[in-house]
């Protein structure tokens, strides 16, 4: 059974290890684990900025106490941005197909226009992941532009389509 909740600061190894299988299942990410040097200092600051800022906001699907799938939402930290966020969400591939990405999603936004403080979520996909880009139109994001050449991945460029739901 999965339990959807917050990740508490306790949880930051689980979190780097999620996030490190997540960017080597997939070559969509724009990063590898060996590249993901984040350390227990660094990953504990940021599950803190999340669960205490209400322009962010941090999730995980939890299968016992395994971190199946994670949700992010990053506020910006001055005056002029701070309604915006950088989404950023993720499930293992042992776990799709099982809903929990558009649960995840779904428990975000329904945050965002219940803080009222968040007044946009951006998104950034690697152009080719069409799987990626259909999911987040069903979840009304619009296509804003296209970042040329945004990753460089086993010898080739990739453009990012930028992504966008207003709040």
């Amino acid at each position: 059974m999965i339990i959807y909740r917050d990740i508490k600061v306790e949880e930051h190894k689980i979190l780097t290890d999620m996030i490190k299988k997540l960017s080597d299942e997939s070559n969509y990410y724009p990063f590898t684990s060996s590249d993901y040097n984040v350390g227990d200092e660094e990953q504990i600051n940021f599950i803190n900025r999340l669960n205490m800022n209400d322009n962010c906001y941090l999730s995980g699907a939890f299968d016992d106490e395994k971190l199946a799938g994670l949700i992010y939402l990053y506020g910006g930290s001055r005056v002029r941005n701070y309604h915006s966020c950088t989404l950023g969400i993720g499930v293992l591939s042992s776990y799709k197909n099982l809903k929990i990405g558009s649960n995840l999603m779904q428990r975000a936004i329904d945050y965002a226009y219940e803080c009222d403080v968040i007044g946009k979520i951006n998104v950034q996909v690697v152009k080719e992941n069409t799987n990626a880009i259909n999911f987040y139109k069903k979840f009304e994001f619009v296509i804003e532009g296209v970042e040329k050449r945004s990753l460089f991945i086993d010898g080739k460029f990739y453009d990012a389509v930028n992504m966008g739901r207003i709040i």
